[in-house]
């Protein structure tokens, strides 16, 4: 099977009619098909004021995407180590504060440490892992689950350092991105900032807001 040219013509034209019609600035739009690329567009501008022009090779932050490609992170490192996602977490994170919490319950937001009740700046790695360390779980394992918005990047990336020496970014790049070339980045090189695009708050009606969802 292959995917059809009309096919591949209709997303051509609704890409193309968010520019005429919606709104958009910029945006890419890549289409695989039995490992082979069988569409990709990249049109548009980095910003409002045009002054860089949108390529397929432009860079857009991803926020909590990055959750999936982190994981795999984690699951390669404790593969290399001999271990996968039944081991527990304190045969790796010995202060971890739940006793018989697997990496498959942290990796699956059942551990109950989603908020922290001591204060620590997000780019302080050793204050956030403190923080951790001293937090009471929610619920524990089993007993509960909630999203992890803003303590996953620590409960992901402390284990690999003490897998691999690494920090997760280093660690993804080497391991999978690098063999991969996946141009895909878990902290970005100050080289590569010029190719990110600036992000805007999304457009809704007054009906949408309204009716809710």
């Amino acid at each position: 099977m292959s995917v059809a040219p009309s096919v591949l013509g209709e997303v051509v034209e609704v890409f193309e009619r968010n520019f005429r019609e919606r709104g958009e600035i910029g945006a890419s739009v890549s289409i695989w098909w039995d490992g082979v690329e069988c569409l990709s567009l990249g049109q548009g501008w980095c910003e409002k004021e045009h002054q860089r022009p949108w390529t397929p090779e432009t860079l857009v932050p991803v926020y909590s995407a990055t959750k999936g490609p982190a994981a795999t992170t984690l699951l390669m490192a404790l593969e290399a180590n001999g271990m996968g996602p039944e081991t527990p977490v304190r045969d790796v994170w010995e202060r971890f504060p739940l006793e018989h919490a697997t990496f498959a319950h942290l990796l699956s937001h059942q551990c109950g440490l989603a908020a922290l009740d001591q204060q620590a700046d997000v780019l302080d790695h050793e204050a956030v892992v403190a923080a951790i360390e001293a937090q009471p779980p929610f619920w524990q394992p089993g007993e509960g689950h909630g999203y992890h918005p803003r303590t996953f990047g620590t409960l992901v990336d402390h284990p690999v350092r003490l897998l691999t020496g690494m920090k997760l970014g280093e660690y993804w790049r080497k391991a999978i991105a690098a063999p991969l070339d996946l141009d895909f980045w878990i902290g970005l090189p100050e080289e590569e900032w010029p190719r990110v695009a600036k992000l805007y708050p999304g457009k809704a009606a007054p009906s949408d807001l309204e009716a809710g969802f």
